[in-house]
């Protein structure tokens, strides 16, 4: 069943990468290229995933915007998958920290991104208890 799925990334060749990933399950994407745009976009729209860049342009990174989806009672189940170039291990604990379900290092492949997706649809329909 197609789900609603967020891509944020200032870059357009990453955003057209997985939004073309996304649609071979037809699943309705919308794009944003900043932090900001980015939680107008996921008040908005509720998705049901977020795929998030991590270092953007604007006063909101994607981990701020990670943390603040989460600590919002109306989109805390919202599953946020963070994308970045980076992989070292203080990334990845700021990444944990921020409250992302998943974490994505570039370059990642269509089938990364398609698991991540199902995840989201899975947890969306199940969201954990707590």
């Amino acid at each position: 069943m197609p789900k609603t799925m967020l891509v944020v990334d200032d870059q357009s060749d990453v955003r057209d990468y997985v939004r073309m990933a996304l649609d071979v399950e037809r699943h309705r994407t919308y794009e944003a290229s900043n932090g900001e745009d980015a939680l107008l976009m996921a008040q908005s729209l509720r998705p049901d995933c977020v795929f998030l860049d991590i270092r953007m342009p604007g006063r909101i990174d994607g981990l701020d915007v990670c943390s603040r989806i989460k600590a919002d009672a109306a989109l805390r189940d919202t599953y946020v998958v963070i994308i970045t170039a980076y992989g070292e291990r203080d990334v990845v604990e700021a990444v944990e920290r921020a409250g992302a379900d998943a974490c994505l290092i570039k370059p990642f492949t269509f089938d990364m991104l398609l698991t991540a997706a199902d995840r989201a649809a899975r947890h969306r329909t199940h969201p954990t208890l707590s």
